[in-house]
């Protein structure tokens, strides 16, 4: 309830005059009326949420003021923003498997879009997560009079050519590989159609497993014929990254590689032995985001919600923060522990797994007397140190100014995230 009034987004809060919420200063309770009341429960970051919201209603409570609070309360699933942390699995689609998904299924629309892919004039090049292969001089027409030695070597070029982009891609980022274009110089230069694109989508799924050691998992081929009387066409393969990396090329000239640019290069030693032996770490980042807001009366309002993210593969534990800067934080009591020498110190009471967010502190800041855009003053500072076992700890320093607050806000904006820098720790 406390977050839906002082969300400044809720549209039953802001026909009653309740936007900025029941905050320090506001227009509903000033400082001194919460100092008075907060012995009754020893807390004044209560009386800030809905306890003192309740209290505050009964000294200025009317009939219109109860039915509003009604609204809000049967709307709160929609309103209310949760505290708590964030988790769940992370965004990991690549942008080669975005590529690859946006290849029609149908055969017909998917060759005719690789075709325009290979044209010269489409620009189309090599870079970190595609790669082009010429597939005529590899592949022969069914039927044909082609000598045996001829075919046994096709198939060893195309074993190579299929062994070694698979362990690029594995150990890198992932990749698709298109067969049928030609780009001797990195640009599409036009078509170069396999004779048999089924014969070759099957002959590189036979290859998948026996290419690599160990095999790479959910690789996908699919075959573009011209038409349904034509065998000739492209064959697209998508490789995604894999987690058992390195995987040892088998059929190549080097045996471990990694996608670099527009090409494949043999695996340097050093990342070679990083994906034999990982390394495991948390890495905690900040995210700030700060709001201003003109509230009934010009009162002055300034919203703040600091959050932590684990970008690393390991999780966050014993986790400790030292804050410092003008906006007062009112941290989340079930996950933060205050230390009752430094209120600017605060120990997590829960662990930061990795992609997931944690909420350190939302609150609302109300200047105690009308007042107008203090363009000119001194911006808003504060300072993050992140500790934690075994990470390696960070600080970050964040910066407002009051014209880019008030920007936001004439524009519509919802928050400034503002952009932090590194500092050397104390």
């Amino acid at each position: 309830l406390s977050d839906c009034l002082s969300c400044f987004e809720c549209s039953f809060c802001k026909p009653s005059g309740l936007r900025g919420g029941f905050g320090r200063g506001s227009h509903v309770g000033s400082l001194p009326d919460f100092d008075r009341l907060s012995p009754l429960f020893g807390c004044k970051a209560m009386l800030t949420g809905g306890v003192g919201l309740l209290i505050t209603a009964l000294f200025q409570a009317d009939a219109d003021f109860w039915l509003r609070l009604l609204l809000v309360c049967r709307y709160s699933k929609s309103c209310i923003r949760s505290t708590r942390p964030k988790t769940g699995r992370m965004n990991t689609t690549s942008q080669a498997e975005l590529f690859f998904k946006s290849i029609p299924e149908s055969e017909a629309k998917g060759f005719r879009l690789l075709e325009k892919l290979a044209q010269p004039e489409s620009q189309s090049e090599e870079n970190e997560w595609r790669d082009f292969k010429e597939a005529k001089p590899l592949t022969c027409p069914p039927d044909s009079a082609t000598p045996p030695e001829q075919r046994k070597k096709n198939d060893q070029e195309i074993k190579k050519l299929w062994s070694e982009n698979i362990g690029a891609f594995a150990n890198s980022g992932g990749g698709v590989l298109i067969w049928g274009i030609k780009a001797p110089k990195k640009l599409a230069e036009g078509t170069s159609l396999a004779a048999d694109a089924e014969a070759l989508a099957c002959r590189l799924q036979e290859l998948a497993n026996d290419s690599v050691d160990p095999p790479v998992l959910r690789i996908q081929v699919r075959a573009f014929r011209r038409s349904k009387s034509s065998p000739e066409g492209f064959v697209a393969c998508f490789i995604p990254p894999s987690r058992h990396a390195p995987h040892r090329s088998k059929f190549a000239v080097r045996e471990y590689y990694i996608r670099a640019q527009d090409g494949n290069i043999n695996c340097p030693t050093a990342i070679l032995r990083r994906l034999f032996y990982p390394t495991s770490a948390a890495k905690l980042i900040p995210i700030v985001k700060i709001r201003a807001a003109k509230g009934g009366g010009d009162y002055l309002h300034i919203q703040g919600s600091i959050e932590i993210l684990n970008q690393g593969n390991a999780t966050a534990s014993e986790v400790f923060i030292i804050y410092e800067g003008a906006l007062d934080l009112r941290v989340t009591p079930n996950d933060w522990q205050t230390s009752p020498r430094n209120p600017k110190h605060y120990w997590s009471q829960r662990s930061i797994h990795p992609g997931q967010t944690l909420s350190l502190a939302h609150n609302i800041t109300s200047a105690y007397t009308p007042q107008d855009w203090p363009i000119g003053s001194e911006p808003i500072k504060f300072k993050i140190c992140l500790y934690a076992r075994d990470c390696t700890p960070s600080c970050r320093a964040f910066e407002v100014s009051w014209s880019d607050l008030q920007s936001a806000h004439d524009s519509g904006a919802a928050t400034i995230t503002p952009k932090g820098f590194d500092l050397p720790l104390d």
